[in-house]
C-alpha cells in the first residue's frame, strides 16, 4: 500500500550534455574534475556525470542538494561558472530539468 509523506526539501537536477566531436578527448577529463569539486561542496548529496548508454558523445548529469540554497551556492561557485563557459563552447546540446522533493511516496510490502 502506498504511503505519502512530506518531502525532505531536496533539490534534484538531471541534465544531458552532448559534446562536439572535436572536443571528445578533452570533455571527459573536464567533467571528472568538475564533478569532484561539486561533490565536495557543502549541501551536495550527489553529483555524477555519467556517459550515456545511448553513446553519441552524450553524458547524463544527476545532482542532489539538501536545499535550494545549496544549489544556489553551487551555481555561484568559481568551478561552476568556469564549467558553464566551457560547455557553451564544447557542447552541441545541453538540457537540464529541476525538481523538488515535496512529497515522497513509499510502498510497504506487508
Amino acid at each position: 500500500m502506498p504511503v505519502t509523506e512530506l518531502g525532505n526539501g531536496r533539490k534534484y537536477v538531471v541534465g544531458r550534455l552532448q559534446s562536439r566531436p572535436e572536443f571528445d578527448n578533452q570533455f571527459g577529463s573536464l567533467t571528472v574534475d568538475y564533478a569532484k569539486r561539486s561533490q565536495e561542496e557543502p549541501g551536495c548529496e550527489l553529483f555524477e556525470i555519467l556517459p550515456s548508454i545511448s553513446g553519441e558523445r552524450s553524458f547524463v548529469i544527476v545532482e542532489v542538494y539538501v536545499s535550494e540554497e545549496a544549489h544556489a551556492a553551487h551555481c555561484a561557485s568559481p568551478h561552476y561558472i568556469a564549467f558553464e563557459e566551457v560547455i557553451s563552447k564544447m557542447c552541441s546540446k545541453t538540457y537540464f530539468e529541476q525538481a523538488w522533493a515535496e512529497k515522497v511516496v513509499t510502498y510497504d510490502n506487508e
